[in-house]
């Protein structure tokens, strides 16, 4: 669960959302900070936010510590539980006729990214693609503007831009694998490079970044860095 929390001595994070990291070998608040927050000598904004640290220097592997992330002041960092207040400004979502359990877990694990789906008409997996020479890399779902969540626990690689993706964010999966959640709504700040990031936690908004027809979710499923077929991993045919 994401912690709303400010820091006092530095107004470009006021507020933030607090994410979870696993201390790695090698690691300093020092190499934290300049990683996570563009500069190492913030490597107080961090310890401040973890008193049971003694000194900056007693960290150590596997350690959870909280890091604050940087946002864009102008953009609400999105929750469970400020998304209705935000949701109010964003279109209606669509309600889909019989939608599917998506809390469900499937055979692999994954639970549906968003709650009520339909796939486009040639958004599914390896459908043609218009001047293109390969089929369609994942699916689309027609999800209105709706939460987007994370299929299963993993740590985000990736958190940005990318050309036709439009915003897109990756997680890293335990199994190798790898999970795209593309043309995402841009009023949202996305989690953070190296957030931990529990199933069916929300990650962001559907929307219509990138080389998108509508309000929609793109999602893959990456094995390798190569997509693969997401059907069978959400229970899907």
């Amino acid at each position: 669960m994401n912690t709303i929390s400010t820091i006092t001595n530095n107004r470009d994070y006021i507020p933030t959302v607090n994410r979870i990291y696993t201390v790695k070998k090698d690691d300093s608040l020092f190499k934290i900070a300049k990683e996570f927050l563009g500069d190492g000598n913030r490597w107080k904004d961090i310890h401040d936010l973890n008193p049971e640290i003694s000194s900056p220097n007693l960290i150590y592997p596997g350690q959870k510590i909280k890091i604050p992330v940087k946002r864009d002041s102008s953009k609400p960092v999105i929750t469970d539980e400020n998304y209705d207040t935000y949701q109010k400004k964003e279109a209606t979502p669509q309600v889909f006729a019989n939608p599917l359990n998506s809390n469900k877990t499937s055979k692999q694990g994954f639970i549906l990214p968003v709650e009520k789906i339909r796939i486009v008409e040639g958004g599914r997996w390896g459908a043609p693609r218009k001047g293109k020479s390969n089929g369609h890399k994942g699916v689309d779902f027609a999800a209105g503007s709706q939460k987007v969540r994370a299929v299963a626990d993993g740590v985000v690689t990736f958190a940005g831009k990318q050309k036709d993706y439009g915003n897109i964010i990756i997680i890293k999966h335990s199994n190798g694998l790898e999970t795209a959640y593309a043309h995402l709504n841009s009023n949202y700040q996305p989690p953070n490079k190296g957030a931990h990031i529990r199933q069916g936690e929300m990650i962001g908004v559907s929307g219509n970044s990138g080389n998108a027809d509508g309000i929609c979710l793109h999602f893959e499923v990456r094995r390798g860095g190569v997509a693969i077929n997401p059907m069978p991993f959400l229970g899907l045919s």
